[in-house]
Parts: structure tokens; sequence; C-alpha cells
């Protein structure tokens, strides 16, 4: 029981991670270009 409660909040923070991951990566695309801009 206890180490079924663990896989499940461990998937459950993958698929945070995973999700939160690609707009990290928008994030910093953003800001290099606004850097570029800006030189």
């Amino acid at each position: 029981m206890d180490k079924k409660k663990a896989q499940e909040s461990q998937k459950r923070y993958n698929i945070h991670v995973l999700r939160r991951e690609p707009y990290e990566k928008i994030q910093n695309l953003l800001k290099e270009t606004e850097d570029e801009g800006i030189e």
C-alpha cells in the first residue's frame, strides 16, 4: 500500500516536471531572443 502510494506520487511528480520543462525552455528561448534584440 505505502509503496503504491509512493509510486503514484512519483508518477505525478514526473508528469508535473515533464509538463513544466517545455515551458521553462520556451521562457529561456524568449529571454535569449530578447537579449539579442537589445544588442
